[in-house]
């Protein structure tokens, strides 16, 4: 085997094995730092960063995100347009009406 990527931009199976154990010891020390009881907040804090090293691993690697990152980049770019297109308009047409609304019974 090669520890060198391959021509179509894969990994070899030694940087498969090495993601592969972090994500095993990843749930590990999420386990551990549930022991020292923390405030909810640094709790929840930890677990999403716990959380967001898992997915960034999986996406990565498993995913091949890696070696793929103008196609991200332009999903991304499209999904936060109509993201703030879809928040926008609604607040556009209902810039008028703040005075206007009527409880009915």
């Amino acid at each position: 085997m090669t520890t060198t990527e391959s021509g179509h931009g894969h990994a070899d199976t030694r940087i498969y094995l090495l993601i592969f154990l972090w994500l095993g010891a990843v749930p590990g020390v999420t386990l551990a730092l549930s022991y020292p009881h923390l405030p909810k907040q640094a709790a929840i804090t930890l677990a999403l960063c716990v959380a967001t090293i898992k997915a960034t691993l999986v996406g990565a690697y498993f995913m091949h995100l890696r070696v793929e990152r103008r196609v991200v980049f332009a999903i991304i770019g499209v999904s936060i347009f109509f993201i703030i297109a879809l928040v926008v308009i609604p607040l556009l047409d209902t810039r008028g009406l703040a005075g206007q609304v009527s409880h009915v019974p």
